[in-house]
């Protein structure tokens, strides 16, 4: 029957609320909203549905850019993120995103998920075509993989010690 699930109506979902974890996506873009934040102005909000891997298939993520905000820094970066969002989606019409053309495209994400003010989160970092899936996911399980072999190795010099005390300069 599908990734069905047994829920009663008020219950929380405790994986709903947890972040995405780190790694790579297959996602459609179902939504595009503009919206405005008493502390951060006027933003628009992207929501994608996770299609693949099926375990996450029930979740969506959003992404929101503060277009409308009065911090300089808040903008700035805000503004290099869509652009980036545009570009990968490969529509926008003279600076502006034709979010018509947009909606229901699939792709690929690279998530990474951390914490923030001690409040976890997850956020696009980039935005690739379906067909790179596969190269991308064998990438996070190469890096994976290199990651779990750099083991520390104990020294056996005191900390007070350099390793160049007996070389004569």
């Amino acid at each position: 029957m599908g990734n069905y699930r047994d829920y009663t109506v008020g219950d929380k979902i405790p994986e709903l609320s947890k972040p995405l974890p780190t790694g790579t996506y297959i996602a459609t873009l179902i939504r595009i909203t503009e919206k405005n934040s008493e502390y951060q102005g006027d933003y628009v909000e992207v929501e994608w549905k996770i299609n693949y891997p099926e375990e996450y298939s029930h979740r969506s993520l959003w992404a929101k850019f503060y277009l409308g905000s009065d911090d300089p820094e808040i903008l700035d970066k805000a503004e290099k993120r869509y652009n980036q969002f545009c570009q990968a989606m490969g529509c926008a019409v003279n600076g502006k995103l034709d979010w018509d053309s947009v909606q229901m495209e699939e792709r690929v994400l690279k998530v990474y998920s951390g914490m923030f003010k001690d409040k976890p989160f997850a956020t696009v970092m980039e935005y690739l075509p379906t067909s790179s899936y596969e190269a991308e996911v064998a990438k996070d399980k190469a890096k994976a993989e290199k990651s779990q072999k750099k083991t520390p190795v104990p020294s056996n010099v005191s900390a007070s010690e350099e390793p160049n005390d007996g070389i004569p300069f």
